[in-house]
């Protein structure tokens, strides 16, 4: 069922304009009931435009009462909103406002029911998330991969020999079918010397001068190192210091 909102006609160019007609009934309001007025259009498919109209005005022309929403606004303003449809685009098309959509959506938990971004989680899936955290498992395509082994030794020294001697890291994750961090993450052999790691004799090295009181500038320039390398050393040792 199409309504006014929902055409992409210009609404001052239409014949017989549902919305436009019920505007003319407004003033009826001073001498006759809503239901009465409501009775007056009638709930035929083919008067359903001009009730959801005549429904959406009384929304905004409700004086100092708390608006009025009816059952068929109501059902309306849920079908749209199973379709997807943004709340900007069902005030325009429903000439309603925000807070009336609001009053309809909220309790249903409308966001559930987007499409793509924006969707929230279903008290359901809020309760299989917390059992899953609970239980230590995990839940479809969220499962943690990062701790898998999918490289053996053998595999690693071969990765390592083939880096060192010239192949790209690239092409060498390619051959062994992983992704280049996980051989980043593997491997501690760096091409150029200012990413290598520290070896265990410059890590005890380091600490020896640190707790002589050498200055992080001297050591890195005494390393032959940027600075960057010498604190994200320190600071990973103090965090497992503290561990």
């Amino acid at each position: 069922m199409a309504f006014p909102g929902e055409r992409k006609l210009n609404s001052q160019t239409q014949v017989g304009n549902p919305r436009e007609e019920a505007e003319s009934l407004l003033p009826l309001l001073k001498t006759h009931s809503i239901e009465s007025i409501r009775n007056m259009i009638g709930f035929s498919q083919e008067r359903r435009a001009v009730l959801l109209s005549f429904d959406a005005l009384r929304t905004r022309h409700h004086g100092q009462h708390r608006a009025f929403i009816s059952d068929e606004l109501r059902t309306e303003i849920v079908r749209l909103l199973k379709r997807n449809f943004s709340w900007k685009k069902i005030e325009h098309a429903l000439g309603i406002s925000s807070t009336i959509l609001r009053r309809v959506a909220l309790p249903l938990r409308a966001s559930t029911w987007k499409c793509g971004r924006g969707r929230r989680f279903t008290p359901e899936t809020i309760e299989q998330i917390k059992q899953a955290i609970l239980t230590e498992k995990t839940m479809g395509d969220y499962e943690n991969r990062r701790h898998r082994k999918k490289l053996t030794t053998e595999q690693l020294v071969q990765a390592r020999a083939q880096v060192a001697n010239g192949a790209r890291w690239r092409d060498a994750a390619k051959k062994f079918n992983v992704s280049p961090a996980t051989l980043l993450s593997n491997i501690k052999f760096r091409k150029r010397a200012a990413y290598r790691h520290f070896t265990s004799e410059e890590e005890r090295a380091i600490l020896k001068l640190v707790r002589r009181g050498v200055g992080k500038r001297t050591i890195a320039h005494r390393f032959g190192r940027p600075r960057s390398s010498v604190y994200l050393f320190l600071s990973r040792r103090q965090a497992k210091a503290s561990v």
